[in-house]
């Protein structure tokens, strides 16, 4: 296959090749220069976008907690809702379902061990509007299921295994807020882990007291979707509610993190502005060491296309070496980086996290613009190499 009439592809390629052999130290360093900023914004970017899904994981852990409002009302000295008030509340535009929450106070008893926990009396939509996964056993699903599900912390009050604690038979005395002590008899039906839950605390589904009718301080309320959450936010907040949106909490966690990552990303960009100024520089001294051979190629009929053909492919393979390198340095340090962490959290008896995330469009991106910056830099040099003419390349 003929380039131009004159030069072959595999030509071109050789000869734009050539410089990693004659000069390899020069062109090694112009693209470690390239792959160290790359691998730096890798790097930086993708423990920002690791940072968020982890977040939004630790937040959102179902998708109808991302719509969900927790509006507290009253104070400590008592509750200010009734069931009429909840049902008021459901009928406000934008809000799909509630969940009221009772907070109440009882003692656990297993084997003549006493404990003294924070009673939660829920419906069967709190845990999916709260966004709570059970990490053994099952939550309340429907009116059907009566039981009890533990926190870790009530759980290591009688120092049982999970996995050997569901469908075993506590009984509880609750403190009804009549002053009445109330004593049930029920089955663990699973287990949760909550990060930053100190306190010992049970689920005791509503159905089991369907004669009381109760006064609430808190309740769920789940938005038909995104766009009505903050509204809703807004309308419970001039009722007298307290809110909490998770959706709230994300989007200023995720302002916060984006801010920082584009300082960060500065750093990165900068070191490859550097590294572009060095390879322009690389491009414009072999030119300057090439000319005789520029000359010679269009004695033998090598045309202009040819020549900037061939200092463009230079420096699309130097672009193309140093992308390859950035990706490389930038999985390698962040690996690294997460080991060492996880080492730690160990150590600390932690929970290790993958706290870079890397999306395969993003690397592609990457790679794309380092071979566009080198092809830039490489464009002068080659826009040069054409206005030679073989007489002046011969004087120089």
């Amino acid at each position: 296959m003929q380039f131009s009439h004159h030069l072959r592809i595999s030509d071109l390629f050789r000869l734009s090749l050539r410089t990693f052999k004659g000069k390899s130290v020069r062109s090694f360093l112009t693209t470690i220069g390239i792959g160290v900023g790359i691998g730096m914004v890798l790097f930086v970017v993708s423990l920002g976008f690791g940072v968020r899904k982890i977040l939004i994981e630790q937040l959102v852990k179902t998708d109808d907690s991302f719509y969900s409002l927790e509006a507290s009302f009253g104070n400590e000295g008592g509750a200010t809702l009734q069931k009429k008030d909840i049902e008021d509340m459901s009928k406000i535009a934008g809000v799909a379902e509630i969940s009221p929450v009772v907070d109440l106070s009882g003692e656990l008893i297993k084997d003549n061990i006493h404990g003294a926990v924070s009673v939660k009396v829920v419906d069967p939509n709190y845990f999916r509007l709260a966004g709570i996964i059970p990490s053994s056993g099952e939550v309340f699903r429907d009116a059907h299921d009566v039981g009890i599900v533990l926190s870790g912390p009530a759980l290591k009050l009688f120092d049982i295994d999970s996995r050997f604690i569901l469908g075993k038979m506590f009984n509880v005395n609750i403190a009804m807020p009549d002053g009445r002590i109330e004593e049930k008899a029920l089955p663990v039906r699973g287990t949760i882990e909550q990060e930053g839950e100190n306190s010992p605390l049970i689920f005791i589904p509503s159905v089991v007291f369907s004669e009381e009718t109760f006064a609430y301080r808190t309740a769920l309320i789940r938005a038909e979707n995104a766009e009505v959450v903050f509204p809703l936010r807004d309308i419970l907040t001039n009722r007298g509610a307290f809110i909490s949106a998770k959706l709230d909490l994300i989007t200023q966690a995720t302002k916060i993190l984006n801010i920082a990552t584009i300082l960060l990303s500065v750093f990165g960009a900068t070191t490859l502005i550097v590294s572009a100024i060095g390879m322009f520089n690389t491009m414009t001294i072999s030119l300057l060491e090439r000319t005789k051979e520029v000359g010679i190629m269009k004695v033998f009929g090598a045309t202009n296309n040819n020549i900037r053909a061939m200092f463009l492919m230079e420096a699309f393979w130097i672009g193309l070496f140093g992308g390859l390198m950035g990706l490389f340095l930038g999985i390698f340090f962040a690996d690294i980086f997460n080991y060492g962490l996880k080492i730690l959290a160990r150590s600390l008896n932690g929970k290790p996290l993958d706290l870079f995330v890397r999306p395969l469009w993003f690397m592609a991106l990457l790679m794309l613009f380092a071979t566009l910056i080198s092809l830039l830099t490489g464009y002068w040099p080659a826009r040069r190499s054409v206005k030679l003419s073989p007489a002046d390349a011969f004087k120089k």
